[in-house]
Parts: C-alpha cells; structure tokens; sequence
C-alpha cells in the first residue's frame, strides 16, 4: 500500500484538477480528505482507491484519464498528449 500524503498542490498536480476545483470537491464532501493541522491532506491510495468506486459514464472514467495523462507525461511525447486532449475536448460535447 502507498500511503504516501499529498497536500493540496500534490492532489491537484496527481489528479490534474485545480486546486480550487479541489477545495470544491472538499466542501461537497466528495474526496477523502483529513486536515491536520489546519492543512488538507490526501492519502494517495485513498484517492486512488475513490476514483476507481467513482460511477462509470459514457465519458473517460476518471482512473482512466489519469493513467493515460501520467504515461504520456512519463515517456514525453506530445502527440499522445494531444491526442488525450482530444478525446477529453471530444467528451465534453
């Protein structure tokens, strides 16, 4: 298990979201976070684990997106960021 803590900036960065989009999915109650010490934090199985319970749609399951963005971003090449891209801009028609 990786219980490695991420704080606002790491939660964004990992799930490609802003970080106000983050503190909205907090005051929805819809992330699993903790604060400790006045600070969010994340446990990233525990995010891991929520976006594989999230409802499947028709559109990019979100675990799916993410893994896709982190490969691309891992071997650098730019065409398949573009191409991911697309597909994002395409489901959000």
């Amino acid at each position: 298990m990786n219980k490695e803590i991420m704080s606002i900036v790491g939660i964004s960065r990992y799930l490609g979201f802003s970080q106000r989009k983050i503190y909205q999915l907090i005051k929805e109650g819809k992330i699993p976070v903790s604060k400790i010490g006045g600070q969010y934090r994340f446990i990233k199985d525990e995010i891991y684990l929520w976006l594989r319970r999230s409802k499947p749609t028709n559109k990019l399951n979100n675990i799916d997106l993410v893994n896709k963005i982190k490969k691309a971003c891992e071997e650098k090449t730019a065409d398949e960021l573009n191409n991911i891209l697309k597909e994002i801009s395409n489901e959000k028609t």
